[in-house]
């Protein structure tokens, strides 16, 4: 839609237009005339039989409306069901909860949506989990990452991937679950 909208500006900028060429005989002193203001141009009118408006022909380029109204309206729509539309400002001394309350509406519909992404990452985890205790080599040297970020080397045999394979259980968070969860703990 945008690009039909630039599209038809250029057309209308462009000003294509034809002219009698019998009418207009210097056709270098008519091109001139467009980018030079009070400019004159030498026509041939046949002795005032003609007119010089017979002369030249301007395309018309219809005017595309709507294009914007329609991508406001795509993006209120999506921001609606996605819930990644504007908040609205609060009134008065309740706008901090107004706006909270807002944020965890927002942040529920976006978790809605995400919770496939989580169980593929989860599903992902475990069947890695199930690679390794089938085909890894007897051991292997491992980074492991903790929670703190530290890295530690380690060495990881097959065995002991393949002792805690059905006890492992992958879960996948957001930053926002894991927060409200420390807030209700508090």
């Amino acid at each position: 839609m945008v690009n039909q909208e630039l599209t038809n500006r250029e057309k209308k900028n462009f000003n294509s237009r034809a002219f009698d060429k019998d009418m207009f005989t210097d056709v270098a002193k008519l091109d001139a005339a467009q980018y030079r203001p009070d400019a004159l141009v030498p026509a041939n009118t046949n002795g005032g039989t003609k007119q010089i408006s017979q002369g030249i022909y301007s395309f018309e380029t219809a005017e595309l409306k709507g294009t914007v109204d329609l991508v406001n309206w795509l993006s209120s729509y999506t921001g609606d069901k996605v819930g990644t539309d504007e908040l609205p400002a609060g009134a008065g001394k309740n706008k901090v909860q107004i706006q909270l309350s807002m944020q965890q509406k927002q942040s529920k519909r976006i978790g809605l949506r995400s919770d496939s992404f989580k169980e593929c990452y989860a599903q992902l985890g475990t069947k890695y989990i199930e690679g390794l205790a089938n085909y890894m080599p007897d051991k292997v040297s491992v980074q492991l990452i903790g929670e703190n970020g530290f890295v530690e080397e380690a060495e990881l045999k097959r065995i002991e991937v393949k002792g805690v394979k059905d006890s492992i259980g992958i879960t996948v968070t957001s930053t926002s679950s894991r927060a409200s969860r420390c807030n209700e703990k508090r």
